[in-house]
């Protein structure tokens, strides 16, 4: 099984503008959870961007990104009018090399709220922070989806999302203990004590943020891409990027970035072209 830190690049403005919007956004990860082939053991939602400790394959976790996405961009364009710009929002994915790296990852994913001078850990609402290692946990109860009527979910959840039945849902939220696999995590830790001195131990922050620096954002796996791109290929009358003149290339160079979210490295590694002359089209 392979595990990832999924990140979301920062896009301007905000995704999550008031609780409603922070309530809608867990509610959506847990179903986008539901229906795709990964387990999430961590998550953090904030202002503009969000990140999650997940396992599954390459492409299952790509899966997971499009649809949660998707489903943000539909909540934020009916609230709003409009999703700002969530649609040009890439995704960062960090293989977890070990058991060490893994709690490293949950502590750097944890201590965001922190960082940004909002709230500790283990009291941030929009992160499971607060679900490891609580005593109080099962006396948390809320209704189960099998006991409510798919009209009352659709209307509390703002979503037509199918979910399981032993989720339970309080104050219009999924609980996190319905969809994080949260005793894998305290496993890892091993004790509440290593768990909340790990927290505290800044060592790992840089470690962490050096594995990230540099991190290619993508929307898909250059496969899959290169997949998508056939039609595209028939569109501009070419079989490859071999038979594109300077012309063309800048203008697909363009659609590869504004259509499939592709980064700048990701356009340099598929299409072989020059840095320079892709900058010039970003």
């Amino acid at each position: 099984m392979n595990y990832y830190h999924l990140f979301s690049s920062p896009v301007p403005g905000l995704i999550f503008r008031d609780e409603e919007d922070f309530r809608t956004g867990v509610n959506l990860l847990a179903g986008s959870i539901s229906d795709t082939d990964v387990i999430l053991y961590c998550y953090c939602l904030m202002n503009n961007h969000f990140h999650l400790l997940l396992s599954g394959d390459d492409t299952a976790s790509h899966n997971f990104f499009l649809r949660y996405k998707g489903r943000l961009v539909k909540y934020l364009a009916r609230k709003y009018g409009s999703s700002g710009n969530l649609a040009g929002m890439e995704m960062g994915l960090v293989p977890v090399e070990s058991e060490a790296h893994f709690r490293q990852e949950v502590c750097y994913i944890l201590r965001n709220p922190f960082k940004a001078g909002i709230d500790a850990p283990y009291s941030y609402p929009w992160s499971s922070g607060w679900i490891y290692f609580n005593p109080i946990l099962e006396w948390i109860k809320g209704e189960r989806v099998e006991t409510i009527s798919k009209r009352q979910i659709q209307r509390s959840l703002h979503s037509f999302i199918e979910l399981p039945g032993h989720y339970e849902i309080l104050n219009g939220m999924i609980l996190p203990r319905s969809f994080v696999e949260f005793r894998k995590v305290e496993a890892v830790f091993g004790s509440s004590v290593l768990f909340f001195n790990a927290l505290r131990d800044w060592n790992t922050e840089q470690e962490v943020r050096g594995r990230h620096d540099g991190m290619d954002y993508t929307t898909y796996p250059d496969e899959i891409l290169m997949q998508k791109l056939r039609k595209d290929f028939a569109f501009y009358h070419v079989s490859g990027f071999s038979e594109m003149d300077f012309r063309t290339a800048g203008r697909f160079i363009a659609m590869m970035h504004r259509k499939y979210g592709c980064s700048k490295k990701q356009i340099q590694r598929v299409t072989g072209f020059d840095p320079e002359r892709i900058e010039r089209f970003f």
